[in-house]
Parts: C-alpha cells; sequence; structure tokens
C-alpha cells in the first residue's frame, strides 16, 4: 500500500523546485471483498516500488539541480566580489604612486624654486657691489643736473 502525504511543512536555506507526481494506486479492497490476485498484487507492488524510485530520484534530481544552480549563483556573486575588490585594489594603489610621484616632483620644483630666488638674490648683490662706484658718479651727476652746481665727492 502507497504512503498517502497530505500535509508537510519543509523548510531549507536553499530554494529548489518540488515536482509532485501522481502515482496510480491499486484499489483497496472494502471489508468483506476478495483479496486481490496475489501476483497481480506483486506486481503493482513492484511497479509501485519503481514508481516510487523514479519518483525519489526525480526529486534527488531537482534538489540537486536547485543546489547545482544555487552554488552557481554564489560562485558568481563571489567573482563579481572578488573583481570589484581588485579593481579597488588597484585603484588605490595607482592614487598613493600618484600620489606620491607628485609629491616628488612638487618638492623637486619648490628646490629648484629656492635654487633659482637664493642665485638672483646673490647675482643683485654682486651688481650692486661690483657697480657701486659707478651708482655713485651717476648719483652726483644727476644731481649736479639737477641743482644746476658742481658737487664734490
Amino acid at each position: 500500500m502507497a504512503k498517502v502525504l497530505k500535509a508537510g511543512t519543509f523548510e531549507s536555506e536553499h530554494s529548489f523546485v518540488l515536482n509532485i507526481l501522481r502515482l496510480p494506486s491499486a484499489p483497496i479492497p472494502h471489508a468483506g471483498e476478495a483479496e486481490p490476485n496475489t501476483a497481480v498484487a506483486d506486481s503493482t507492488l513492484s511497479e509501485d516500488k519503481t514508481e516510487t524510485a523514479d519518483v525519489e530520484s526525480a526529486i534527488l534530481l531537482n534538489e540537486a539541480q536547485s543546489h547545482v544552480e544555487m552554488m552557481l549563483n554564489q560562485a558568481q556573486i563571489q567573482v563579481s566580489a572578488w573583481q570589484e575588490e581588485a579593481r579597488q585594489q588597484g585603484w588605490q594603489a595607482g592614487y598613493a604612486e600618484a600620489h606620491q610621484t607628485v609629491e616628488a616632483e612638487l618638492a623637486e620644483a619648490l628646490t629648484t624654486a629656492r635654487h633659482l630666488a637664493q642665485s638672483a638674490v646673490e647675482a643683485y648683490q654682486q651688481f650692486l657691489q661690483e657697480n657701486q662706484a659707478e651708482l655713485g658718479r651717476l648719483a652726483v651727476a644727476i644731481a649736479e643736473k639737477i641743482i644746476g652746481q658742481e658737487l664734490s665727492l
């Protein structure tokens, strides 16, 4: 005799597809009726077992397929997460390298600018020292023209 499941509850973390197949069943004899032929009953019982095994294997196959699909989805999600993480790490590494390069170039440019400014100050002071006597004569000549008299040093 086949078992009939009228109601049931099943909880799972995984989604799956459940196919319900209706099994043919042998008529159940009522009280007072003759017992069916034993050979026919054995044949029906064997067929029921085969059909039950087929149903169970179909259920297991569906569960396995669902499990494989779930695992593939999880693997795809993990691969996507790894790709995003690698992209972020690459971006951060590139940013850090560019930041260091810019800082080094800026420090070099600042050092060059300081040297140029110092060289300009030194050149100006040297110019003044070398031309101090000439500048004094020019200043006296300009003053003489302005006041109209000859000046002496």
